[in-house]
């Protein structure tokens, strides 16, 4: 397959933007194009083949004792990656 062009973006909304003109296929968080899945704008393909799920890491300065904010978001953010289902990372 000859493609015409190469598209450079610099937003998700942009990438997004340029899959939904007919430009190409996209690599995107399934929370990002919820709505275009479910109306039809766009759809899956290649599901056979899932990519690894990336790592997220907490960076924080270095002190003997996280704050109760720090440590209740953190918590939170561990709770909300964890539950099955959650469509926060590509199912």
């Amino acid at each position: 397959m000859q493609l015409p062009k190469r598209v450079a973006v610099n937003s998700a909304d942009g990438y997004l933007a340029a899959c939904e003109a007919g430009y190409g296929l996209i690599q995107t968080p399934y929370y990002h194009v919820a709505r275009q899945l479910q109306d039809a704008t766009l759809q899956r393909v290649l599901e056979d083949y899932p990519l690894p799920a990336l790592p997220l890491t907490a960076l924080y300065p270095p002190q003997r004792h996280l704050s109760t904010r720090l440590r209740v978001f953190i918590d939170w953010l561990v709770e909300l990656f964890a539950r099955p289902g959650n469509h926060i990372s590509c199912p």
